[in-house]
């Protein structure tokens, strides 16, 4: 029905009046780049009395705050490309937008293609994204080694590039949204760790926490590797698993310009971008299992740097400076989980990006409000991240590996 059909029931005179701290209209789970982007974005629509919940001491301490920062059109899925369009208008303008500073920098994104296999799927999506307006082509190799003359390129036949695509600072921009955010209102809550749900006659009646029980009508799900124990909450089965993710940083490699575009290579998951005067790089570990730990595997990391020094033989002069992990939320089809969901009326996810959750967290922030203020989405076509597609097994993938990288 959309909380602006309650509002009228209500009376408009009562909409907007404070609530006692024990009630709030909307509660949202998690202050990471998804959860901070849903309540600006509510609050934007003109909503009042939300707050968030996080367990955390600090926002943006998960995923949001620990990833390469990477935002990019080189998608398969229309959604997707089209929520990547509508970051990059964001991003290029956040400093005049939000008074905060993200770094960020338009250099592009360069997927390395080993064969004519991948090089067919690619010209397909090619196509799609340019069709929508991302300035994407398939670049030879003579000019990749015209640009990136440091890289081995014997087993690459070409490479697809985004000249519309780059990185920022993904903690900085979490700032910006949690300090909008909270300028419209917005209650954020930090050390309070939700632990249950309140569920009466099939509907979100309340939310309990390690500090106590809050009333509500709405809960958002934006709880990223967690997201799971949230609905389970509920007694939905989200299938959202936590993966451990590394990232690697080296001391200072000046032959590698500032303006390097983030590199990927697509067979064996390496990629690396410029991060200031280092390398930051990382590698997906095919046999990670899900779970928990964030602790930096050495063996990976081993494994991380063979890859480096093969595909950037310049890098065997530098070392590791620092290691850190964070922890992607990923779905069976590495699509998140937007919308409501069946038996629970109240209760909305977003969740599940597997990785694209910084570069997709404004357009999800602004599908929610959407849901919750007109009962409906209606800037983006979001029915390839609806809940239903698992228990109905209508699942549509992106390109094998392709897109759980960055």
């Amino acid at each position: 029905d959309g909380i602006r059909d309650v509002e009228r029931s209500r009376g408009l005179g009562d909409v907007y009046k404070r609530q006692p701290l024990e009630k709030f209209d909307i509660v949202i789970v998690g202050a990471g780049a998804v959860g901070l982007c849903c309540a600006y974005y509510l609050a934007e629509a003109g909503l009042r009395n939300i707050v968030i919940m996080e367990k955390e001491k600090m926002p943006a301490m998960g995923a949001s705050g620990l990833n390469a920062g990477g935002i990019r059109t080189q998608f398969s899925i229309t959604t997707n490309i089209k929520f990547s369009l509508f970051t990059l208008e964001i991003y290029e303008n956040f400093k005049e937008l939000f008074d905060q500073e993200i770094n960020y920098r338009e250099y592009g994104y360069l997927f390395l293609i080993s064969n004519d296999e991948e090089l067919e799927v690619f010209k397909h999506s090619v196509s799609l994204q340019k069709s929508l307006g991302a300035p994407v082509e398939i670049i030879n190799v003579e000019d990749i080694k015209k640009t990136l003359p440091y890289l081995f390129l014997d087993d690459i036949i070409c490479g697809s590039f985004s000249r519309r695509s780059g990185y920022a600072d993904p903690y900085s921009i979490c700032m910006g949204y949690m300090k909008a955010a909270k300028r419209k209102g917005v209650e954020v809550r930090l050390k309070t760790e939700v632990i249950g749900m309140e569920v009466n006659n099939d509907k979100i009646t309340g939310i309990i926490t390690n500090n106590g029980t809050v009333k509500t009508e709405y809960v958002v799900n934006a709880a990223g590797a967690y997201a799971g124990i949230i609905g389970k909450m509920v007694g939905i089965d989200l299938p959202v698993e936590p993966y451990r993710r590394h990232i690697f940083v080296t001391y200072p490699v000046p032959e590698i310009k500032e303006d390097c575009p983030l590199v990927l290579h697509l067979k064996s998951g390496f990629y690396f971008r410029k991060e200031l005067d280092s390398v930051l790089m990382g590698r997906t570990d095919p046999d990670e299992k899900p779970g928990f730990k964030t602790d930096v595997n050495p063996e990976h990391m081993e494994n991380v740097i063979e890859h480096a020094i093969y595909r950037v033989p310049l890098l065997e002069k530098t070392g590791i400076m620092k290691a850190w992990t964070g922890l992607y939320a990923c779905t069976p089809d590495h699509q998140p989980i937007i919308g409501t969901v069946p038996g629970v009326k109240g209760f909305i996810c977003v969740c599940g990006f597997s990785g694209h959750g910084m570069q997709h967290a404004p357009p999800s922030g602004k599908v929610v409000s959407e849901i919750i203020t007109d009962g409906k989405c209606h800037s983006f076509d979001i029915t390839p991240f609806d809940y239903s597609r698992f228990r109905e097994a209508k699942v549509e993938t992106e390109i094998k590996r392709y897109l759980t990288f960055i």
